[in-house]
């Protein structure tokens, strides 16, 4: 499981509702989350500004989530 992952389900958010509050496509953050693509860097930010962590603590340099 990622840390995306492991951070929405402990504030027990579906990826419908993060996806709504931060603005961004859940289908993406589904995909994000299995590792199956990239996030962009907007998206990196996003996701890390919502759970006030780090970019480094969720994305390797590559973009996908760790």
């Amino acid at each position: 499981m990622t840390k995306v992952r492991e951070l929405r389900k402990s504030v027990n958010k579906s990826i419908s509702r993060l996806s709504n509050e931060i603005s961004a496509n859940s289908s993406v953050i589904c995909y994000v989350e299995l590792r199956k693509v990239v996030a962009s860097p907007g998206l990196q930010k996003s996701i890390a500004g919502y759970f006030n962590v780090p970019e480094t603590e969720l994305f390797d340099c590559n973009g996908f989530a760790l």
